[in-house]
């Protein structure tokens, strides 16, 4: 959902979260600033080189400072100062963008030398191959349908699953079907090789993985950024007692690897969607697995791990490996989708009272979380 810069001189400035929220609307700037000395405490450093990449047209300025960091080359690694914040810098955006000689201590500059991707998206669906999945398959394939940016050239819905009788697709010629059979070599299913069988057969720039489970609300994909690395939808669950967030965008602490956590997860389920940024003062981020898209080039430097099975944390290691090499995750809060069996949601199997405790905790979790971040960051 991109609002294109009218003027080929614009430029936007960036000092606060919010202003990233803003940034994430816009494409085709002639000059974004970052000013890192704030949003870098809540987390926020990384993703706001990304963002700044995405905002701006192919030969577009993007200048990183920050003023509080640039007179001590010396300060510790943990502290993020200058030297980290450049080292940083190179790693997000070396491989797309040109570094440009400064003068002035503290400031790094790029220019991008990368083209705006083509139009274009591809939407995969996992499935397992059993007739008693086909209710959740057709649900998923009547939101897919439903989506403009999946119809015609620029546009592709595949399904991909075993052999077996493809009469059930009939109502859905626009629908190609993917053969994946794989020999067992135990209980545990290659859940990671499939998922990347599927997205290196997709042919757009844009690809979008789901499982049946997950389906795309009206409009989702129009509300995606035009440009992104790996992205969640912003996801919900329904039921009789109304509409509630859903798991799509998770920050974990440590990060990885080899150091024990030293708080629980933090998601969507805690923190609003429409402040999810504040997730990334707890950990890096990682996606839900059931739910994401991810770019052609993203995925082709760094596809999911061959040997990890289901139940390995497959989505887990994916995206802090990607943020290492120095890409993005990131949540698309206006790509709903609806979660239809949120294996996060224990609530309807408890009592009335019972739930109603839950949902008082975790709505006082989330204020309490985003009080203490603001503190912390001075916001």
């Amino acid at each position: 959902m991109d609002m294109r810069a009218n003027e080929s001189d614009m430029q936007f400035d960036v000092k606060t979260a919010d202003d990233l929220y803003r940034l994430k609307t816009m494409a085709g700037l002639a000059r974004v600033t970052v000013d890192l000395s704030r949003i870098k405490r809540m987390g926020l450093a990384h993703l706001s080189m990304r963002l700044a990449y995405f905002a701006v047209a192919e030969g577009g300025e993007i200048v990183l400072f920050d003023r509080t960091a640039s007179g001590d080359q010396s300060v510790g690694p943990f502290l993020l100062g200058w030297p980290t914040l450049r080292a940083l810098a190179i790693t997000a955006l070396g491989r797309d963008c040109r570094e440009e000689p400064v003068a002035q201590k503290g400031e790094i500059r790029f220019v991008r030398t990368t083209p705006r991707p083509e139009a274009g998206w591809s939407a995969g669906l996992i499935f397992s191959g059993r007739d008693e999945e086909l209710p959740a398959v057709y649900r998923c394939l009547d939101g897919l349908c439903a989506q403009p940016e999946l119809v015609g050239e620029t546009g592709e819905i595949i399904l991909c699953g075993p052999t077996r009788d493809l009469g059930f697709l009939d109502a859905y010629p626009q629908v190609t079907y993917l053969v994946f059979d794989f020999e067992p070599s135990g209980s545990a299913f290659p859940i990671s090789r499939k998922k990347n069988f599927l997205i290196s057969q997709m042919a757009h720039p844009r690809r979008l993985v789901l499982h049946a489970r997950i389906v795309l609300e009206p409009g989702a994909i129009a509300g995606a950024p035009e440009e992104f690395d790996i992205i969640a939808p912003n996801m919900i669950f329904r039921s009789d007692k109304g509409e509630e967030p859903s798991i799509g965008l998770i920050a974990i602490d440590p990060g990885w690897p080899n150091r024990v956590p030293r708080s629980f997860e933090r998601s969507t389920l805690t923190t609003s969607p429409a402040r999810y940024l504040d997730l990334m003062a707890h950990g890096r981020p990682y996606v839900d697995g059931g739910a994401f898209a991810v770019m052609a080039g993203v995925f082709d430097a760094c596809p999911l791990n061959d040997a990890l099975l289901w139940g390995d944390c497959e989505d887990v290691e994916w995206c802090l490996r990607a943020q290492t090499l120095g890409f993005s995750v990131d949540m698309a809060p206006q790509m709903m989708a609806l979660n239809t069996n949120s294996k996060a949601r224990t609530l309807e199997a408890l009592p009335s009272a019972a739930a109603q405790g839950v949902r008082a905790v975790n709505r006082g979790r989330r204020v309490l979380s985003n009080l203490i971040i603001r503190l912390k960051s001075g916001a």
